[in-house]
């Protein structure tokens, strides 16, 4: 099985309070990473609630969940402003664009 954590898990065993908004109970910091940590415990943690980790009555970590990302917006190219910096103002006549047709397909007929 391949590691694919940006992070390594360091051993680092202490035990631990852990406060909701609600409740409070124990569990075990079972080991560390910079992006997180492994709390076991025998109570099952409130998804999307924040969380205070406390150590001897100290804080030790809290626990905050992400904002929820907004809608993604597509972001379309601006294709006047790319025509306009590769060719100016410049206006092509019909000979002009029949020769630049004629010139790329020179040389592609079958």
């Amino acid at each position: 099985m391949t590691n694919t954590r940006r992070f390594s898990r360091v051993p680092f065993r202490v035990n631990a309070t852990v406060k909701t908004t609600d409740r409070q109970f124990y569990g075990n910091v079972e080991n560390l990473s910079m992006s997180g940590m492994f709390l076991h415990t025998a109570e099952r943690l409130p998804e999307g609630e924040p969380v205070e980790i406390t150590r001897a009555g100290r804080l030790f970590a809290r626990l905050v969940p992400p904002a929820p990302a907004g809608p993604r917006r597509l972001v379309k190219p601006d294709i006047m402003a790319r025509l306009k910096r590769r060719w100016g103002n410049r206006v092509f006549s019909s000979r002009e664009v029949a020769a630049m047709r004629a010139a790329e397909w020179e040389g592609q007929e079958g």
